[in-house]
């Protein structure tokens, strides 16, 4: 061994390279849900190191924590397909209002 470097070292320094940024990345991910975050948190936090590694083989390589397409991320036919829409059902009629009608004074000259 190194002098002046412990196993003890290599655990802190193992720990703090791997768990941290994982914890931070599964704080962070907006594509997991809360529900998942606590799950993941709990196996990184108990399994530390292969914890750690689980998360980053799963999460990270996987693509379980991409992000869904969003609006701005899909195709511009998508987009108008998407607002195309079928018109108004019996169910719910399209109601035709009918238009105010304002009176104006005559003009007195």
């Amino acid at each position: 061994m190194i002098p002046g470097f412990h196993a003890l070292d290599l655990i802190i320094f193992l720990f703090i390279a791997l768990n941290l940024p994982m914890l931070l990345h599964c704080l962070l991910n907006r594509a997991l849900s809360w529900k998942q975050k606590v799950l993941w948190l709990l196996v990184i936090g108990l399994c530390h190191i292969l914890g750690a590694l689980l998360y980053f083989c799963v999460v990270l390589v996987g693509g379980l924590g991409k992000k869904k397409p969003s609006l701005y991320s899909t195709p511009a036919n998508e987009i108008f397909s998407m607002a195309r829409q079928d018109p108004p059902s019996e169910e719910f009629p399209l109601t035709i209002y009918e238009q105010p009608q304002a009176s104006y004074p005559e003009d007195k000259r």
